[in-house]
C-alpha cells in the first residue's frame, strides 16, 4: 500500500460512539478460526454491502480484495481483538450478533468516534479465487491497452466529460475520493470549489465511492455546483493507487506522477497552494 495508507476495513468514521460490548459476544481465537479461516468473507459497512472481501489462510496471512484492487497481509487474535496488517497494524474488538461479526475500532480518527464492518456472507474460498481470476483477466486487459502506465484513472463525469490521467501530461491534476455519505468529505467540497475558482489551468476530478449511484445523483441534485463529480462504478478504470480512504486527496505532476497524497480532510486550499504553483 501506498504510505498513510490504513488498511480498508478501518477506513470509514461515524461521529456517534457505541459500547462494543452492546453488540453481543466476543469472538476468541479458537471461534475465529473455526468461523473465518479458509473460508470467503463479504464486508457490509453501514448497512450496505461493501466491496470487499477477505480470504483468512491457516498460515496468519490474509488476502484481501477491495474495490478491485487485490492486497496481501496477514492476521492475528489478541484475546478477543483481531489484529489485521497491511503495512500497518490495526487492531479492533471483534463481536457477534445475531449472526454478524463486527470488527470495532474506538477512536481511531479522533475523540467521540468509531469505526465498524459487519462481516457476512461466509461462503466457500473458490468464490475468491473467482473473484481474483476476474480481477487478474482485467488487470492484463489494462496492461494490453495501457502498457506501463504507473496510474491508471479513467472516469466519466456526471455531466458526460471524459477523464484519462494518461492524456493530463503538462497538466496538475487533482483528483478527490469522497462519499455522499462522509461529513468530512462534505465539508472539503467549498475548498475545491475554491481551487477550481483560483486555479482554472488544474485539472479536478472528484470521484465518489458510493455504493449507490443514485445516492451520488441524489446529493448533486440537493447540492448543485460546477465540480466535476464522478463515480467509482462507472465503467472506471483506477489502478495502482491501492485502498483509497475517504476523503482522500492525490495530487500529479505535469508528468503524471503522483506528487502528494492527503489522506484525511483538508484544513484549507493552504496546503496545497506550494504544490499547485
Amino acid at each position: 500500500m501506498l504510505n498513510n495508507s490504513y488498511s480498508f476495513i478501518v477506513c470509514f468514521s461515524f461521529g456517534l460512539l457505541v459500547s462494543p460490548a452492546a453488540w453481543g459476544d466476543y469472538v476468541d481465537e479458537d471461534a475465529f478460526k473455526k468461523i473465518f479461516v479458509g473460508k470467503t468473507i463479504e464486508g457490509w459497512h453501514n448497512k450496505k454491502r461493501y466491496d470487499f472481501l477477505h480470504f483468512f489462510n491457516p498460515d496468519g496471512t490474509v488476502s484481501a480484495i477491495i474495490n478491485g484492487i487485490h492486497e496481501q497481509g496477514s492476521w492475528t487474535i489478541k484475546g478477543y481483538k483481531l489484529c489485521l496488517n497491511f503495512t500497518t497494524e490495526i487492531c479492533g474488538e471483534l463481536t457477534k450478533e445475531d449472526g454478524h461479526y463486527r470488527f470495532y475500532k474506538e477512536k481511531l480518527f479522533g475523540s467521540g468516534q468509531f469505526n465498524a464492518f459487519d462481516y457476512r456472507h461466509i461462503s466457500p474460498p473458490e468464490n475468491f479465487a473467482s473473484k481474483k481470476a476476474t480481477l487478474d483477466h482485467q488487470k492484463a486487459t489494462w496492461k494490453n491497452k495501457y502498457g506501463d502506465a504507473k496510474y491508471i484513472i479513467e472516469a466519466s463525469t456526471f455531466t458526460g466529460e471524459k477523464f484519462s490521467l494518461l492524456e493530463q501530461k503538462g497538466n496538475t491534476v487533482v483528483v478527490n475520493f469522497w462519499a455522499s455519505w462522509c461529513g468530512k468529505c462534505k465539508r472539503e467540497l467549498p475548498i475545491f470549489s475554491e481551487l477550481a475558482k483560483k486555479y482554472p489551468h488544474i485539472r479536478l476530478l472528484l470521484i465518489s465511492t458510493d455504493e449507490n449511484k443514485d445516492d451520488v445523483k441524489t446529493f448533486i441534485r440537493n447540492n448543485p455546483s460546477e465540480l466535476p463529480y464522478a463515480w467509482r462504478g462507472d465503467d472506471q478504470h483506477i489502478d495502482n493507487l491501492d485502498a483509497i480512504r475517504v476523503p482522500t486527496t492525490l495530487i500529479f505532476n505535469k508528468q503524471g506522477d503522483l506528487q502528494r497524497k492527503f489522506v484525511g480532510e483538508l484544513d484549507g486550499l493552504w496546503e496545497l497552494k506550494d504544490i499547485l504553483k
